[in-house]
């Protein structure tokens, strides 16, 4: 039987989306990651409303990474490993418009 997704009570979810950090709560399920949930200041911090931000995290493909970033991803995704520290900026659409809210840093 496959594991289920944490369910938050509304007083727990109301304290984490309320909280004064950005925290992003993951869960991990047969190797696949789920975004569960995402404070109000991590909604801030990447300039996307929540749903959208929750919808795209659990979006598992590159078909929303602006077309000419695609092979970047995928090359910096494939050879990440070799470094200790990467950095890499792309462009992904939320309702219809590219932005560039997730980063990695690199030296």
């Amino acid at each position: 039987m496959a594991e289920a997704l944490y369910q938050f009570t509304d007083q727990e979810r109301a304290l984490y989306e309320k909280t004064p950090l950005p925290l992003l709560v993951m869960q991990v399920i047969d190797g696949e990651y789920h975004a569960l949930l995402a404070s109000d200041e991590y909604c801030k911090m990447v300039g996307s409303d929540r749903e959208s931000m929750l919808e795209y995290l659990n979006h598992h493909s590159f078909g929303r990474v602006y077309p000419a970033d695609v092979v970047r991803l995928a090359t910096f995704s494939a050879s990440a490993v070799k470094y200790p520290q990467c950095h890499l900026t792309y462009r992904l659409s939320i309702k219809g418009e590219y932005h560039s809210p997730l980063k990695a840093d690199q030296d």
